[in-house]
């Protein structure tokens, strides 16, 4: 499915610690208003890891087209 649509909020990123290794993981989330039907939609959508959120460069007012499963 795809989504396309403009990011009205990056949200703060949030850190975490995996119990099972131990190993400190970082979490992205950006918030996506798309129209689908009579009234906008919103949808948050999450990255794992800075690498992967640096690649797609995300930034508020941005729109973007965000593939999912």
């Amino acid at each position: 499915m795809e989504i396309t649509g403009k990011c009205i909020k990056v949200l703060d990123v949030q850190s975490f610690t995996s119990k099972k290794n131990g190993q400190e993981y970082k979490k992205y989330s950006f918030v996506i208003e798309y129209n689908e039907g009579q009234y906008p939609k919103r949808t948050v959508f999450t990255f794992m890891g800075e690498d992967k959120w640096k690649q797609h460069g995300i930034a508020d007012g941005g729109t973007y087209c965000v593939s999912f499963d």
